[in-house]
């Protein structure tokens, strides 16, 4: 019996070491915040922001997402009339299976934590 070839040394095929990304220490939440514009109507926005959230049209939730971000920004008194309802859908959209509809959810959700700590 001969004994087994001893084995290579190093990375494995087909990973390649990658130098790590650097992080900007110096940004703040409000850096990142982006700058929505205030909605029209917001009274019916919210409304239709709710509505669909319960659609099946994945870039519809995204764009109603975007929408209940500028209601925080900008209408804070007509979201509070339905905030209980608001935070149910959002949190039932960070289960949502397509991706960038989940992470556009939590980013709203830490967007109106944000906005309630200001």
């Amino acid at each position: 019996m001969t004994p087994a070839p001893p084995k290579k040394k190093g990375t494995r095929r087909g990973t390649s070491l990658r130098p790590l990304k650097t992080v900007s220490r110096g940004q703040t939440a409000e850096d990142k915040i982006e700058e929505l514009q205030p909605l029209s109507k917001p009274a019916e926005g919210l409304t239709l922001c709710l509505m669909d959230l319960t659609s099946d049209n994945w870039e519809k939730k995204r764009e109603a997402l975007q929408n209940l971000r500028a209601l925080a920004q900008h209408h804070q008194d007509t979201l509070m009339t339905k905030l209980h309802e608001v935070c149910l859908a959002l949190i039932e959209e960070v289960n949502n299976l397509r991706s960038c509809v989940s992470c556009a959810a939590m980013d709203t959700l830490v967007y109106l934590v944000f906005r309630q700590s200001m």
